[in-house]
């Protein structure tokens, strides 16, 4: 569907700008959406809160997105929760914020990407030590070390 939605509008751009040839499209590689299994995020999500606070966790709306960790996941039937972890410098953070222009901080795909290493390491083994034991625990009840 959305491989010929775009094939769709390159034509019909080619066609407005009076392109000599229609365009010659090649499809050289994809990948499946990545779709978190709702009953696994909330589970996950309620093990992040427990050990972070609302106010450290926050459910973002779905986005266009693909990774291969959901291929991963629906090719060995376990259910796929995909989360991201700030990193960023906050000063950097809350400028951008602060102006409405997130698009001013540097994606994990940036060759300007550069975590801040602390607290973003531990912050990040926390986080999945806390969804480890949400999975690995009987009636997720037991104690947390």
């Amino acid at each position: 569907m959305i491989r010929s939605a775009i094939e769709r509008v390159l034509h019909a751009e080619a066609e407005a700008s009076a392109a000599p040839e229609p365009p010659e499209i090649e499809w050289s590689s994809a990948a499946p959406p990545t779709v978190n299994d709702p009953e696994a995020t909330a589970r996950t999500v309620t093990a992040l809160t427990a050990q972070f606070g609302s106010r450290h966790v926050v459910v973002q709306p779905p986005v266009t997105a693909s990774e291969d960790v959901g291929v991963f996941g629906r090719e060995c039937g376990a259910p796929t929760v995909f989360w991201f972890l700030g990193g960023l410098d906050p000063d950097e953070f809350t400028a951008a914020m602060t102006q409405g222009r997130p698009e001013l901080l540097p994606t994990n795909h940036s060759p300007y990407f550069a975590p801040v290493i602390e607290p973003t390491l531990t912050t990040g083994v926390q986080a999945l030590v806390a969804a480890a034991f949400a999975w690995l625990t009987p009636q997720n009840q037991a104690a947390r070390p």
